[in-house]
Parts: C-alpha cells; structure tokens; sequence
C-alpha cells in the first residue's frame, strides 16, 4: 500500500515478483508504462525464457537493444524489423547485419542500411539482390551532397527500366551537366527551367572552364529552342 501511495511503481514490482505473482506485476508495468519496472519484469521474464514476454517489456522500458538481442537469439525476425526501426542507427545496421547474413528478407536489410544513412551499402545490397522499389526509395533521398559515383549509378538504373526524367535528375545533382541534357534530347524531355537553372554554372564556380560553361549555355539554349520555348532560350 505504501509503495501504491508514493506511485513507486518499481518497488511494486519487485515485491510481486518475489512473491512469484508475476501476473500482477506486468498487469502494474502494463497500466503504467514505467521504464524501470518493466525492465525490471523484462530481466524477470528473460530469466524464465519467456522470451515474447521479454521483448515485449524491454521494449516497454525503451531498452531496445535488449530486445533487437534476444530477437536475434530466437528468430523473431517479425518483431526484430519493427523495433531496429523505433531504435538508434547502430541498433538499424546491427538488425541489417543480421538480415543480410541470413541471406533472407534482403529488403528488410536494404530498408534498415538506408534508415541507418548507410546509402551505398543500402543501395549496393539493393543492386546486388535487385530490389528496384527500394532503390527508388533510396534514390529520393540522394542530391547533391551525395557521391556522385552513388548517383551516377541510380541514374544508369533509372535510364535502364525508362524512368529518364529521374536519372536527369540524378545526373544533375552529380553535376553531369552534358549527360543530362544529352539524355534531355534523346527522349525528348522538356527541359523546365528549374533544370535548366541546375545546369546554369555561374561564373565564378570552378567546376567548368570558362569556354566549357559558355558551350554548355548555348547547348542548353539550342535546346530550348528544338523544344519551342523560346523564352527560356534567350535566358
């Protein structure tokens, strides 16, 4: 009574665990969402290998590593994805490690590298074990700050399943200038001007030589002018 009066739900616990009436005690974690004492039921639960159990209160107690390791102990490989994603990104790549070297539910692997930041090894697992609805979600969270060895790569895919408007894309963020407008003629994409904003050098970067960014504007602007938009042309 003593210990319901001050809200000490942890002393609760432990006192119904020592008495054996583990029942009562996760009914007490459970209403009260207390991190202390449902770990403290968790290591209860572990020690009796009740392994479910034992998940589920560590993840109560947000003590996710527990949980993704004794996921990984007992091939709760359903329960696993779902917690590596509540955790940290070293929990997400540990998670990604596993799936990967089971050789099964390769996405799961593919989606946690990513979730993780760890784009190229996501991206080389997607290639390897063609998982194309990943690497379209990986690939939205590539720009230019991404290695351009990385974009190039998604642009070669996108242009090889005839998504050409996202390997521009790509390929303007790798600062492929000539390829991407090349690209631009080929399939007859129009050239929009936040494009060819992308593919506007300004004078005083030195990504290009000065003859080099004065031929890339004019190809730009005979390319605008193929396509009509004469306004843009003249930009």
């Amino acid at each position: 009574q003593y210990y319901e009066l001050a809200q000490d739900y942890l002393s609760l616990v432990r006192v119904y665990c020592f008495q054996g009436n583990i029942q009562r005690a996760a009914e007490i974690a459970n209403e009260t969402g207390n991190w202390a004492a449902s770990y403290h039921l968790a290591r209860q639960y572990e020690s009796m290998e009740e392994v479910k159990q034992a998940v589920h209160f560590y993840t109560r107690a947000q003590a996710y590593n527990n949980a993704i390791r004794l996921c990984k102990e007992n091939n709760l490989d359903d329960h696993l994805m779902n917690l590596a994603l509540l955790s940290t990104p070293e929990d997400m790549m540990e998670a990604a490690r596993y799936y990967e070297e089971k050789g099964e539910q390769m996405d799961r692997a593919v989606t946690l590298y990513h979730k993780a930041g760890h784009f190229s090894k996501a991206l080389e697992l997607a290639f390897a074990t063609q998982q194309f609805g990943a690497l379209q979600l990986i690939a939205e969270d590539l720009d230019e700050k991404s290695d351009p060895a990385l974009l190039a790569r998604c642009s070669d895919f996108f242009i090889e399943h005839r998504q050409f408007e996202r390997a521009v894309e790509l390929l303007l963020a790798a600062k492929k200038y000539y390829e991407a407008l090349q690209l631009c003629l080929e399939q007859n994409l129009i050239i929009t001007e936040e494009m060819a904003e992308k593919m506007t050098v300004s004078k005083d970067s030195k990504e290009l030589p000065e003859d080099a960014r004065r031929e890339l504007l004019e190809r730009i602007a005979d390319c605008c002018m193929r396509q009509g938009n004469y306004h843009l042309a003249t930009k």
